[in-house]
């Protein structure tokens, strides 16, 4: 259709069911050839009881009013691939364009008869456009549990867009706001606008960032950065998180020296790990920079520390790290330190949802809160021990000093060979010794 052929638009409309001369009359229509491109063919026509004139082409949705006054206004258009679907409201008085950039749908009023004829019409094109608009239609297709319903969330079509080179879908998990595609590198999360199909935001979590993956009331996802919380049934999310756990099993990069210490203390395990806020503001690298040289971690939890006093209390989210020489309160901008022999008792406690642990040093009561109720009394446990460890040394009798040493027999002073040969001669004088025995002697120490 071309604008020198603004007659042939009649032609094409009157053939078409539920058009009549009274509405070839309207100013639309005669606008519309100027709008149609070449070859462009309407198929299916929306009679609105507004001065609004709706089309639906071969092509595309055309929509196109006039103002009070009579004049046209300009025109809008909506190809199929664009179109996540048309229903009908208030009665199928109201046709509703749900489209994927814009937030809310355009309504448009007209007879129930009519709004019926146009939605029967219109939903099997924007089907066969979205096949043979993107691959990524027919990959979804071929996924566990996507049904037409679910290809019809406006982040199918936004897919494409974020997806890398090569990147496959696997599995997926869709909410009325939330699209979330496990693929094999990732986890690919699109959400719309709470009202109308407009896209709010993408996010990326690869594999690699992420710890765990669970359902409590909702889905969360525990990442080195943060958590991410997604509103979903049980039933919705259980082959989900069956499909990506593994994957982050297979992708998780072994864990420096420090991640590894604390698997192995007794209720510090995956999850606990996951709960530290891994990598953000607790875990591990403020642990790994206040250890000593030499230093063992013997327990470690987490909860939130009263910081100040009187008026003015402030909860700071740390972790409680008990080494075997003290214990220290650790996040990303705050440290504290105690000693065990400045620590005069230790108190433990649960509670409905979580326990707590204080410590009192110098006659103040140290409150660590919201310790996970497995963890509060074996940390308590091990302060405990090396408190009364440290008190049993202190008590202990000292052992006796060491005798003293004899003194040490003094070596004889040396003589020369003529005090020898003096002694001779006084022992010869006073008739000691004979003559022959002198002259002995004296040969011995003269060497001849």
């Amino acid at each position: 259709m071309t604008d020198s052929e603004p007659s042939a638009i009649y032609s094409v409309l009157r053939g078409l069911d539920g058009v009549d001369e009274k509405m070839l009359k309207r100013p639309e229509v005669a606008y519309l050839s100027s709008v149609l491109e070449d070859g462009e063919l309407p198929e299916c026509v929306l009679d609105s009881q507004l001065p609004e004139f709706v089309v639906a082409t071969d092509k595309r949705v055309i929509q196109v009013s006039t103002s009070i006054l009579g004049k046209v206004k300009k025109p809008a258009s909506y190809p199929y691939h664009e179109i996540s679907r048309v229903e009908g409201t208030f009665r199928m008085r109201t046709l509703n364009i749900h489209t994927t950039n814009k937030r809310m749908p355009i309504q448009i009023n007209a007879p129930k008869d009519r709004v019926e004829a146009f939605i029967a019409f219109v939903n099997p094109k924007i089907a066969e456009h979205r096949s043979g608009t993107s691959p990524i239609y027919s990959v979804l297709r071929g996924l566990e549990g996507v049904g037409e319903k679910t290809l019809t969330h406006p982040a199918v079509a936004y897919l494409p867009s974020v997806l890398e080179d090569g990147e496959r879908p696997e599995c997926v998990l869709a909410t009325i706001i939330d699209f979330m595609v496990a693929t094999d590198r990732r986890i690919v999360h699109v959400s719309k606008a709470v009202f109308g199909n407009k896209i709010k935001k993408h996010a990326f979590y690869p594999y690699p960032d992420i710890l765990q993956i669970e359902y409590s009331s909702t889905l969360t996802i525990h990442t080195k950065e943060r958590q991410i919380y997604i509103a979903a049934d049980r039933d919705e999310v259980e082959s989900f998180i069956a499909f990506v756990n593994p994957k982050i099993a297979e992708h998780r990069v072994p864990a420096p020296e420090i991640h590894s210490v604390p698997r192995g203390l007794g209720s510090v395990d995956e999850k606990t790990l996951a709960t530290l806020r891994a990598g953000s503001q607790l875990w591990p690298e403020p642990v790994a920079q206040s250890l000593w040289e030499g230093e063992v971690p013997l327990q470690i939890t987490n909860g939130e520390y009263n910081r100040g006093g009187g008026f003015y209390i402030r909860q700071v989210s740390v972790l409680l790290v008990a080494t075997d020489r003290r214990i220290f309160l650790v996040s990303k901008k705050f440290f504290k330190e105690f000693s065990y022999d400045g620590i005069t008792s230790v108190e433990s406690f649960k509670g409905p949802l979580s326990g707590g642990i204080n410590i009192y040093v110098a006659g103040t009561k140290e409150e660590l809160q919201f310790v996970p109720n497995d963890q509060a009394h074996v940390v308590a446990d091990v302060i405990r021990n090396k408190v009364n460890e440290l008190k049993r040394q202190s008590q202990a009798p000292s052992p006796p000093p060491p005798a003293p040493a004899p003194a040490p027999t003094p070596a004889p002073a040396p003589t020369s060979v003529a005090d020898e040969l003096l002694k001779f001669s006084e022992l010869l004088e006073k008739g000691l010794i004979s003559q022959q025995e002198f002259d002995a002697q004296k040969a011995k120490l003269l060497g001849s």
